[in-house]
């Protein structure tokens, strides 16, 4: 479906790694409503947020690193419709310290 996408500026940060580049979290709304997509992980933890501080708590939340490797080009991954691909490695990678 079609989606609005609302930068949150107060997540608007310079990305260190690559020159005059910043990155900016969007919440991710309806394209009729612009009212918050209820199904986005976003707006998910928006709302979570909200009912622990109506119970008196704070939340505290960090992100999860995950990703997959592939032994793939993007030209050979969307031959194959981006199924089948052949994996860099036998598990999924993720943050490590080490």
């Amino acid at each position: 479906g079609d989606f609005v996408m609302k930068p949150d500026l107060s997540t608007l940060r310079r990305v260190p790694w690559l020159e005059k580049t910043a990155l900016v979290i969007c919440d991710v709304l309806d394209h009729h409503t612009h009212e918050d997509l209820g199904h986005s992980p976003r707006a998910i933890l928006k709302k979570q947020v909200k009912r622990l501080q109506e119970r008196g708590y704070i939340g505290y939340f960090a992100s999860e690193l995950e990703f997959y490797l592939f032994s793939e080009t993007y030209d050979s991954a969307r031959k194959k419709h981006w199924q089948g691909l052949d994996s860099a490695s036998p598990y999924i990678g993720d943050y490590q310290i080490g």
